[in-house]
Formats: structure tokens, C-alpha cells, sequence
């Protein structure tokens, strides 16, 4: 089972917690150097879309609150429904701005999936989008 990100208390306050750094991954590379050229132009072509798709999936669970969302219920919100959001809010997961919350819900699929919320982090993120946008 995969170690704690954060408590489980997260809002606006921030606080004191830290993520647990060895849990925290880099984005993984979009595609393998030994992948055919189109796959290495889709791949340029995602990494460019990437960091939007990312903070407009932020924003989604920003909304949320504590109440949290799967991914399949953070891409509909945020509008990338079928466009790989799942990657974007494993990204996400692995940059310590959103953590699992617990329980689980039901998706699309009938299959249970993981609800995630927004962490100091992740809130981190967004004031500082909102600082650049005035």
C-alpha cells in the first residue's frame, strides 16, 4: 500500500505540513526515445499542454474542497474529459498538490476510484496563479 502524501487535514490555513519527499516523483516522460517520430511530436504536443491542463485540474479540486474528486469528476469539471486528464492528475498526485482523502466513489466504469483533494501545496499553486493574473 502506498505511504501517506500528507495528513488529512488540508485548507486554506496551509499549515506546517510537509509532503513526504520520497513519494513525490518528477512528471514521467511523455514518450521513449525508442517510440516512432509521431509518437515523439504527440508527446512535444502534450508537454506543451500539460502544465494548462494541470492548473485547470487544481483549480476543480480548488472547488471541491473537502468534499474531493476522483479524476474522471476533476476532467469533467475542468473541462478535459477524454483528453488523458488521468495523467495530468497522476502529475498532480506525484507534485504533492493533491492527495488521496480516503474513501472511494464510483466512476463511470461501475469500477470504485480514489477521491483526491487539494494540498498546502497544491494551494500554493493556485495563490500564486491568482497573484499572476491581476
Amino acid at each position: 500500500m502506498q505511504g501517506q502524501l500528507f495528513s488529512h487535514s488540508f485548507g486554506l490555513g496551509g499549515s506546517a505540513e510537509k509532503p513526504n519527499l520520497e513519494l513525490i516523483r518528477e512528471p514521467r516522460a511523455l514518450a521513449r526515445s525508442s517510440d516512432p517520430e509521431t509518437s515523439q511530436q504527440a508527446a512535444a504536443a502534450a508537454e506543451r499542454r500539460a502544465p494548462s491542463q494541470r492548473d485547470r485540474l487544481l483549480n476543480a479540486y480548488m472547488i471541491a474542497g473537502d468534499r474531493g474528486l476522483t479524476d474522471e469528476e476533476a476532467g469533467v469539471s475542468a473541462g478535459l474529459s477524454g483528453s488523458g486528464y488521468w495523467k495530468r492528475c497522476s502529475d498532480l498526485r506525484n507534485l504533492g498538490m493533491i492527495a488521496p482523502l480516503g474513501p472511494q466513489r464510483q466512476v463511470s466504469s461501475g469500477l470504485m476510484a480514489q477521491v483526491c483533494v487539494i494540498t498546502p501545496e497544491g494551494w500554493r499553486r493556485m495563490d500564486e496563479l491568482s497573484r499572476r493574473a491581476r
